[in-house]
């Protein structure tokens, strides 16, 4: 049985445009990285006018450097590239001139696209308390192959508890969908990290090999050291250049890896955007919180029951206490609608056997999930069988 998505859950990247409020607009507030919380464009818009006026009254303010940084650089999301590279590159000079003792102006030269690992390590020389330079490491060691640092710097970043807990449930529940020695492509930073945490940190499933396609698509020696690793055979010629767009990328890569490598088992996270994966819609099958790959027809609905029912961890979905407060709270409550698909897959395929209760569970385990995530629409289209 497959089963055809009528849409992905991207939804946890998108933010409903809403008009501040007089208040709003006054008030100052942390800029996070996106992988803590996603705001409006306006809201950056207005962070990066008041963080401004922070540094004018002490250009010594360490945290108002670093949000007025990130305010501008999600505020210019979408706008012209030259302009908003000059930009973010003027920001970064001017904090290197006021903090020149500072951890941050090494760590932002390295984030503004340096990408020199000398920056990275003279940032955390100087403060290696801060958990953003540990996502950084995390990154460059796995692209470079470095194994046993990537592993050190997963430890580091899993016991600051800098990542909500909810996201290691939910990355557990994504490789209870995949077959043993699998391959999984992700997406972006909340659907990678917390993976690749979970392997080096906890040694969990150290048989899947997890890998960022847009990672791989542009950083091509990666790919060669990420594959050659795990035993993958690809003919790296005959895959197209990086200026093709992602989704043909994709396409020829899960071709490749189908044809020289049979026996492994190829998977995509839900988080994936619908244009990256759009060329290979029709052969991908729900398994739980992943989509196997195959071109073959299977009948996936055994898998779906098993993996959902006798391996997921979901009670944290209904009480998550430790994390109430959690800064990353909507993005989880956004993530956690990815597994609203096989949800309702589980309550269909219950209500062809005739088991009514098992099927109503899983519809309202949905709708649930809707709506704690504000997702009114979504919920009342679960609620009726509109899905």
């Amino acid at each position: 049985m497959k089963f055809l998505l009528p849409f992905l859950f991207v939804l946890f990247l998108s933010v409903p445009n809403s008009n501040l409020t007089a208040q709003e607009k006054s008030k100052l507030q942390k800029v996070h990285r996106y992988c803590y919380v996603i705001e409006t464009k306006e809201w950056y818009k207005n962070q990066a006018e008041l963080w401004k006026m922070e540094i004018e009254k002490d250009k010594m303010n360490e945290d108002a450097w670093y949000s007025y940084y990130f305010a501008n650089r999600y505020a210019t999301m979408g706008s012209d590239w030259k302009k908003r590279k000059e930009l973010l590159k003027s920001i970064v000079k001017e904090c290197r001139t006021a903090l020149p003792e500072s951890y941050l102006p090494h760590y932002l030269i390295y984030y503004n696209d340096d990408r020199k690992l000398e920056h990275l390590e003279a940032a955390y020389k100087i403060n290696p308390d801060k958990t953003d330079l540990y996502w950084e490491f995390i990154q460059y060691y796995e692209t470079a192959g470095n194994t046993e640092k990537m592993n050190e710097f997963c430890q580091k970043l899993y016991k600051s508890d800098d990542i909500i807990s909810s996201l290691y449930d939910y990355s557990l529940n994504v490789f209870s969908s995949l077959e043993e020695n699998a391959i999984v492509f992700t997406n972006g930073d909340n659907d990678t990290y917390p993976m690749w945490i979970l392997q080096g940190a906890k040694n969990i499933r150290k048989d899947v090999s997890v890998v960022n396609a847009h990672a791989l698509q542009f950083l091509r020696d990666y790919m060669k050291i990420k594959f050659e690793r795990t035993g993958i055979k690809i003919d790296f010629e005959k895959l197209p250049n990086d200026d093709v767009p992602l989704s043909s990328f994709i396409k020829e890569t899960v071709i490749q890896i189908e044809k020289n490598n049979p026996e492994v088992p190829i998977y995509f996270v839900p988080t994936m955007s619908y244009d990256s994966i759009r060329e290979i819609e029709k052969d991908l099958h729900i398994t739980g919180l992943a989509f196997k790959y195959s071109t073959n027809e299977f009948d996936n609905s055994k898998k779906l029951k098993e993996n959902i029912e006798a391996k997921f961890r979901i009670d944290y979905m209904e009480e998550d206490w430790l994390n109430e407060f959690h800064i990353s709270k909507s993005i989880i409550q956004r993530l956690n609608l990815n597994y609203i698909t096989g949800f309702m897959e589980l309550s269909k395929l219950y209500d062809k056997e005739g088991n009514i209760l098992k099927s109503e569970y899983w519809k309202n385990k949905s709708a649930s999930l809707a709506e704690k995530a504000g997702e009114t629409e979504l919920e009342e289209k679960i609620r009726t069988e509109n899905f």
